[in-house]
């Protein structure tokens, strides 16, 4: 039988390798549009037409970004109850539900934009980039949701490969198309890259559609996705409508800026997402929070120290650096919100380490609350310091935005640990 020492360093090798896999996967779903595809897109199509992208990619996301969120984290809390049979059935019912709800997603946008469109109330090429990007979204959230069995089952090599393989498709015909049709081109370019993805991804794993429905097994996770699709789009909502008020009362230049200090501000933050998302799949295996191991405390505690103050000197010292590199012609208004900024970073730490325990343990309830205030302490300071501010107050916003969040995912989450020690 194999000694403690052993055990435990075959467990930290095995947590290792899920996050050196994590850590791809966030490096080609999100690193590779922020580093790569953003900058240089944002190079070919001028400052203010990628504005104009940034901003319609906000209003496509708050639309319909989430309905594949809400059912992800059904899937945690409820696919490991199911043997094998149980488990492809629950996973055809929820790519089914996703499917369903980003039809009609999508011909409800694409029927209020012409509307919109028809009486001048959208602007031209906002318009046109707005089209594509609403259509992306429903292989965007088909593909996201598609791959959440391997989260579960904690096969993140398998994932990074697929999200490495999605990132190449959207940055080549991104590019392909942003060379040729400016930011409109860009736009139609990311939407065939998801399209191509997301149908690679149904050729290969076509039993995930095949399946069937199950009423049982959508009722059980209707009562999670609701809660977590509400949820997500207040989360989402803050960040996206400050860019979207900025761009209304200013310039689409003062997005830009926004959007490339944001850039670098989270993509310093990468370390600290993955080990917050490789968190929430080990939890995925306790049913309690008082199932957790005793050391999982000062574990913890070591993560939000060192995670909360890292990034942020780093952030300060290399975030200007690399933001000339990346963004090159976006000048120092870009560098003074990126100083702003980075006292975001901070509570963004504690947002990625907190909001995995209250995901998985707290009452479903509380996701959506904590969100809605945290959306509260976005968009009050959106309102009152963006029309006086410009750039400068959305970058405040932020920060008072991601205060409010940590802490309130701090709080619940100590109440989660207090409630079992008492």
């Amino acid at each position: 039988m194999p000694s403690p020492a052993k055990i435990s360093l075959r467990t930290y090798q095995t947590r290792a390798g899920y996050f050196f896999w994590a850590m791809g996967e966030h490096i080609t779903n999100t690193g590779l549009p922020r580093l790569v595809l953003f900058p240089l897109a944002a190079y070919i199509v001028g400052k203010e037409h990628f504005g104009v992208f940034v901003t319609a990619l906000s209003i496509a996301a708050i639309i319909g970004a989430q309905p594949a969120n809400g059912l992800v984290t059904g899937m945690i809390r409820h696919l490991s109850t199911y043997d094998k049979r149980g488990q492809r059935l629950f996973y055809s019912t929820a790519m089914r539900m996703c499917s369903w709800a980003m039809v009609a997603i999508v011909g409800v946008g694409l029927a209020t934009l012409l509307g919109g469109a028809s009486f001048g109330i959208i602007e031209r090429l906002l318009f046109q980039c707005l089209v594509p990007l609403l259509i992306s979204l429903y292989p965007e959230n088909q593909f996201f949701l598609g791959l959440t069995e391997l989260r579960v089952q904690r096969r993140f090599r398998e994932r990074t490969v697929w999200y490495a393989m999605r990132a190449i498709l959207v940055v080549a015909f991104g590019l392909s198309g942003a060379l040729v049709g400016g930011a409109v081109g860009f736009a139609w370019g990311y939407a065939v890259g998801n399209f191509l993805s997301y149908g690679i991804l149904m050729v290969r794993r076509s039993e995930w559609m095949s399946g069937g429905y199950d009423k049982e097994m959508g009722q059980s996770l209707k009562k999670v996705w609701l809660h977590m699709s509400i949820a997500g789009v207040i989360s989402l909502s803050g960040p996206y409508l400050n860019k979207i008020v900025l761009g209304f009362y200013h310039t689409y230049t003062d997005v830009a800026d926004l959007f490339a200090a944001s850039a670098i501000v989270f993509s310093f933050l990468v370390v600290v997402s993955c080990i917050g998302y490789v968190l929430l799949s080990l939890l995925a295996r306790y049913a309690t929070i008082a199932d957790l191991p005793k050391a999982a405390r000062s574990q913890l505690f070591v993560l939000v120290v060192a995670s909360a103050t890292l990034p942020a000197i780093l952030l300060w010292v290399a975030g200007p650096v690399a933001l000339r590199i990346l963004f090159p012609s976006f000048g120092e208004k870009s560098e003074d919100l990126l100083r702003i900024l980075v006292w975001a970073a901070p509570f963004a730490s504690l947002v990625y380490l907190m909001r995995p325990f209250v995901l998985k343990f707290a009452p479903t309830k509380v996701t959506p609350l904590v969100n809605g205030l945290s959306l509260a302490g976005t968009l009050i300071p959106t309102v009152l310091l963006i029309p006086w501010f410009h750039a400068t107050g959305a970058a405040w916003a932020v920060v008072v935005g991601q205060a409010v969040a940590g802490l309130l995912w701090t709080y619940y989450t100590i109440k989660l640990f207090w409630s079992h020690m008492q």
